[in-house]
This record gives structure tokens, sequence and C-alpha cells, in this order.
């Protein structure tokens, strides 16, 4: 890695929508503590567009890089790599930064420079509802996983600043398609790296946004081999994932198997049992009742 410079480098991974990606790049550059660079990188079905983006974010803080893989931890890591800046913060192109969200993690960072810094987002429903997530910090008794899934506190990517060999070191897994942040969390706390949350939210989780973002996709059986083999998993926090991030996302199919993950989940995961019930109902209401009653779920979380 080149020598590195003070600020922040922002690493946004593109696969396609360039009016999300115009809203990205745009919420960095509004940042109240400056980005030292942005680095683009176009991957999979974008790769063809690698050279329109260069036209449309000339400057000098704008790198991009052209990926002809379609892996979004592949673009992450080259991004990554790519760094200069002694920080560097993910941004998911689908998400948006608030203005302080760099002043808050710089910060941090001068404070625990070794620490990785995950700063609360808000959360934006098709209904116009939003609200800030997670809803509390860890306790210092907590593994991150048993905090991400028991609780349902997400801890997204676009959340997460760090020093950039502190990001060099660990990558993320271009073999896995979900759950990366997740991944790269317990990987980090594994190794002995202060994990740190604020709730002063600093970007928008665009979750009305359904259509291209993969972390909508789902797949059982290899997800559930994912959590199987993780070794880093609790069974407190292994039964947690499989019912809240696989499960009720494959119910009603596979009914036996998804309720029996689900009752796991709140018996060995302690998934509270409101949420058991709400999330194994909400795919198994008629379609035209699920999304007014998820939403009144949402707003019962929210208190």
């Amino acid at each position: 890695m080149r020598q590195q410079t003070g600020g922040f480098s922002v690493i946004i991974p593109w696969h396609r929508g360039f009016d999300r990606l115009r809203r990205a790049v745009l919420s960095v550059e509004r940042q109240n503590h400056a980005a030292s660079e942005i680095i683009i990188i176009c991957n999979g079905p974008a790769f063809a567009e690698t050279d329109r983006v260069r036209r449309q974010f000339r400057g000098d803080k704008v790198k991009v890089i052209g990926l002809p893989e379609a892996n979004a931890n592949a673009a992450r890591n080259a991004g990554i790599h790519a760094a200069t800046a002694r920080y560097c913060a993910l941004l998911d192109c689908d998400d948006e930064y608030l203005p302080a969200m760099l002043e808050q993690a710089a910060a941090h960072l001068a404070r625990f420079p070794q620490s990785i810094v995950s700063i609360a987002g808000l959360r934006q429903r098709a209904s116009g509802a939003r609200w800030v997530f997670p809803r509390r910090a860890m306790k210092a008794e907590e593994d991150v996983a048993s905090f991400f899934m028991t609780d349902g506190n997400f801890l997204l990517t676009s959340s997460l600043a760090m020093q950039t060999r502190t990001a060099a070191e660990l990558l993320f897994d271009p073999d896995i398609e979900k759950f990366q942040d997740l991944d790269f969390l317990m990987r980090a706390e594994k190794q002995g790296y202060r994990i740190d949350v604020l709730l002063q939210p600093g970007y928008i989780y665009h979750d009305e946004e359904k259509e291209g973002r993969l972390s909508h996709d789902i797949d059982f059986s290899r997800h559930a081999a994912w959590a199987d083999r993780n070794v880093l998993l609790t069974p407190k926090a292994r039964a947690a994932f499989l019912a809240r991030a696989v499960a009720q996302h494959d119910l009603p199919a596979n009914l036996c198997r998804n309720l029996l993950l689900m009752w796991r989940g709140y018996r060995i995961g302690h998934i509270p049992l409101v949420q058991s019930m709400a999330m194994t109902a909400r795919h198994l209401l008629p379609h035209r009742l699920r999304t007014p009653l998820f939403e009144l779920f949402l707003a019962h979380l929210r208190r």
C-alpha cells in the first residue's frame, strides 16, 4: 500500500443504478469533514460504465476502478487496496451519508485509533416512516453476532469506518454474497479489535428501494451452510441467525423446517418473543395484510 495521507478514503462499490451512485457521491461531497478521496468501484454490470463514471465524476478526489467480476466484496477489497488516506469508510451505493458521518468517525477514531466504529443509520421505509438503528450500543459482555442477530441491532457495511490498515488486514470475504458486515465484524472481534457503536445517525439506509439491492436476495441453503461452517458463531448466535436472517424470509416454503428454526431462534437464540412471533406471522399472512401489519410491528419496535 502506498504512503497514506490524512483524512478518509470513502469506498463505494457500484453495480447498477446511476442515480443512486450520484446520490451517494453527492452525500460524500457534502460532508462537514471533507473526504480525502472517493473511490468508486464499477463491478459486474457496471464495469461497462467505467468510462462514463470517470467523465461524470471528475476531480482530483475521485478515483474510479473497473472490475469485471460481479462481486461487491471483491469491489470493496479493491477499494481498500487502492485507498491512500489514513482512514477508510464504506458506503453502499444504495445508501447515502448524512453530513456529520465522517465528522463523527474522525472524532472517534482520533481517540480510539485501533477501533472499528459503526455509526447508527436512519432506516427509510416506503411508507415514509424512518427511524434510527441500532437502538442501543453493545454491552461490554456481548459478542457482536449476538448483538447483531438476537436483538436485531444491524451494523451494516455503510455504517463502518476504521484505519485503512485495519481494513486491509481484515478485508471482506469474496465468497459470501450477504452478511459480509457480520462476517467482517466477527473476524475483527476474534482478532481483538474494539468495535464501538455510536448512536447519532450518520447515514440513510434506503430500505424502500428493493430493486437491485443484493441484501434482499435470499438463498436458504447457501446462508444456512455459511452459518453451519462458521466457527465464530456461538450456538446462541447461530440459532438467532438461522431464524432472523434465513428462515423468516424463506417462509411459507419448507414450513416445518422453518417453523422449527424460528422456535430455536426464540429458545436458543433468545430472540424476544414479540419479534419471533411477528417474524413468523409476517410471511404466513395473506399478502394484502403483510405490509400494513409489518409496519405496525416496526412502529412498535421504534417506541
